[in-house]
């Protein structure tokens, strides 16, 4: 591995000068609010009382979420030097977990253009897998990502693919498995299937150092995004620096029905 010549990401402190001056004024105010309180809590009884703890939890919890806000920076990655300080069979493997539900209220359209979307970004193929979580174990979320596999395979015309997936919604048996494909899928029921362990909140799902959990309904807007995170990931220099990258979320719309 090559020595870092460059940083992989720069750190710049954002002015909040006059943020900074309204929260002062804020919180002088509620201080003031709390000091009236408290003086008058003997001629006022005990709603008086009420209303000065509500109001003194309330300024507790916005002390806390100021905390959180009071030195904001941004953060300015060189996806360019990733690979100057990494070869590329030297970056780390990622797994992409996708989440979905119901494909009445999730269309499978909607899944199978995230799945796509994540298999097409600008990383080593062999250092990303995918695996997409249907709690609702639904055969018609099957049928579409089996054929999306054929589609991201042998690239065939888009249309023809949303053709295939409208086509099998309208059906009341989309797809029937064969013991070749899936074994363990057809003998699931939705009554009798376990509800998914959420990946969000689970780290043993995955085998790679780091691992991407997104919604069904949402898909990567920059195909660099990997290269961008691996730069604050690995650009770190402890692991107590930099726990997660989260990346402005971009939701797709869901399809209006056809007259």
């Amino acid at each position: 591995m090559a020595a870092p010549i460059s940083p992989l990401y720069e750190k710049i402190p954002q002015k909040n000068t006059l943020h900074r001056a309204l929260e002062f004024t804020i919180f002088f105010l509620l201080l003031s609010l709390l000091a009236y309180r408290l003086l008058s809590l003997k001629n006022n009884g005990f709603a008086w009382l009420i209303a000065f703890l509500c109001e003194s939890w309330f300024t507790f919890l916005w002390v806390l979420n100021l905390s959180s806000k009071w030195n904001p920076v941004s953060y300015i990655t060189y996806p360019e030097r990733l690979l100057q300080c990494y070869q590329v069979d030297e970056l780390p493997p990622v797994d992409m977990f996708v989440t979905t539900t119901d494909p009445m209220l999730e269309p499978p359209i909607i899944t199978v253009n995230t799945v796509l979307s994540l298999l097409a970004l600008d990383y080593p193929a062999n250092k990303l897998s995918c695996y997409v979580s249907d709690d609702g174990a639904s055969r018609l979320t099957f049928y579409s990502l089996l054929e999306a596999s054929k589609f991201a395979k042998l690239w065939e015309r888009y249309e023809e693919l949303g053709q295939k997936i409208e086509g099998a919604t309208l059906k009341s048996m989309p797809y029937e498995l064969s013991s070749a494909e899936f074994v363990a899928f057809s003998n699931v029921e939705r009554e009798n299937h376990p509800t998914i362990i959420k990946t969000r909140v689970s780290g043993v799902m995955t085998n790679a150092p780091f691992m991407r959990n997104v919604d069904c309904d949402m898909y990567a807007n920059n195909p660099q995004i990997f290269h961008h995170a691996m730069c604050l990931l690995l650009g770190s220099k402890n692991e107590q620096d930099c726990g997660f990258v989260q990346t402005p979320q971009c939701h797709a719309p869901r399809p209006t029905p056809r007259a």
